[in-house]
């Protein structure tokens, strides 16, 4: 599993940060990965949405459900799928050092 973690103090009060992050035309704003968000269904807890970017280079998809909605404290998503086009790989030659 990965997890990323980010925190970032905001000298506003909830109520005036939750639209940037509960309403799915303002995710782009601010989160680098995301060109925009789809929804696909449903509304609040339950709600499910595509997020369309890029990973480097490489057009990206991440299906996401909401799991939690707590206007204006606490929003979660579980990533459902992940689609990379044309998809990661990596190759390791023991014939080389290589240091990253």
């Amino acid at each position: 599993m990965i997890e990323v973690v980010a925190e970032r103090t905001v000298a506003a009060p909830p109520e005036t940060v939750w639209p940037l992050v509960s309403d799915p035309e303002q995710l782009p704003r601010w989160f680098g990965f995301a060109e925009r968000i789809e929804v696909l269904e449903g509304e609040g807890a339950g709600q499910k949405r595509r997020q369309h970017g890029h990973w480097g280079k490489k057009p990206s998809e991440v299906d996401q459900e909401l799991t939690a909605y707590e206007p204006p404290k606490r929003l979660a998503a579980e990533l459902e799928r992940r689609h990379l086009d044309p998809g990661l790989a990596w190759v390791l030659d023991p014939g080389e050092t290589k240091t990253w």
